[in-house]
């Protein structure tokens, strides 16, 4: 934010939600669903075939969470503190994917995830993961193109409708032929 107003950078893509500036202009991109990402075959699905926020906190597994400086740290833990009004048993926080997701293959953690980073590290690992829809409507993830507002909007919208059809065209078919369910999840026309 502040680096676009400084002119350090010409344009960001982020998830983050900024608060209102009028010096910054933003484009929305598309926003995904948040998922819980759990070990194969946990047994952590209830009769209904969902999670219920009880049953992650009662799972036997702990948290794990990105470092509490990145803007999914603060998503998921907003998110949770909504549903979950005590603490999680014993959480990890860690700084990359490849990590988080390593600690949730190998059995020892679930997490709140997009369906995006999983897709980014490795597409295999949406054989590996139990991934499933929050038990309770949540936030989903919105992904923005930011620029300084005095710029013309021409390279701006083009980058943003790159990134679209990226997305919808290349990376959603691959997460929809693994997880189905996702498919209604994503929303290109507004933000939400």
């Amino acid at each position: 934010h502040e680096k676009l107003i400084n002119n350090q950078i010409d344009i960001a893509i982020t998830s983050n939600a900024y608060p209102k500036d009028d010096r910054i202009g933003r484009l929305f991109i598309c926003s995904e669903p948040n998922v819980i990402v759990a070990p194969k075959g946990t047994g952590m699905k209830s009769i209904n075939g969902t999670y219920s926020w009880q049953s992650l906190k009662a799972c036997g597994l702990p948290f794990a969470r990105y470092t509490s400086n990145t803007a999914s740290a603060q998503q998921s833990l907003e998110l949770l503190s909504a549903y979950i009004h005590e603490d999680l048993p014993k959480r990890y926080e860690v700084d990359t994917h490849s990590l988080l997701f390593e600690l949730i293959k190998g059995g020892k953690a679930w997490t709140i995830a997009q369906p995006l980073a999983l897709l980014g590290e490795n597409e295999s690992l949406l054989e590996m993961l139990d991934v499933l829809p929050l038990p309770s409507t949540g936030p989903n993830r919105s992904i923005w193109v930011l620029y300084p507002e005095h710029e013309s909007l021409g390279w701006h919208v083009r980058l943003r409708d790159i990134c679209r059809k990226m997305i919808e065209h290349d990376l959603l078919p691959k997460i929809i032929g693994h997880i189905p369910w996702l498919e209604s999840q994503y929303h290109f026309d507004t933000a939400e």
